[in-house]
């Protein structure tokens, strides 16, 4: 897959994730400071890799690609971290779906949950 490199990872920890491309640390955040996941197929083709958007608190935003190492085990361990986040498995098949409808899903919003 092109931009794929064997280094890329995604590393868990208990307080948090970090995210390795092309064996350099790229960024880092806690479960508490992630304030919406979003997830999309950019262009809208079942070909193109999934690709999960983290955005923090701060409003930076972590792009995790699907070819990333650990990406499935960050969204299992998600799903347990983050209040009212689907697993992987319920929102994965509509988005991979020939002719899905949607190409973008928010899966989590900090924000919407408190309201």
């Amino acid at each position: 897959m092109e931009g794929m490199h064997e280094t890329d990872r995604i590393v868990i920890v208990a307080s948090g994730f970090g995210l390795w491309l092309d064996g350099r640390h790229v960024a880092s955040a806690r479960w508490g400071d992630v304030s919406r996941v979003r997830a999309s197929r950019p262009g809208g083709l079942v070909t193109t890799p999934l690709l999960v958007e983290v955005t923090l608190a701060d409003g930076t935003t972590i792009a995790m690609p699907e070819h990333v190492s650990g990406w499935f085990n960050f969204l299992q361990t998600a799903a347990t971290r983050l209040p009212g986040l689907p697993r992987v498995e319920v929102w994965r098949p509509p988005l991979s779906t020939p002719g899905a409808s949607a190409a973008d899903e928010l899966l989590f919003d900090r924000q919407a949950r408190r309201r």
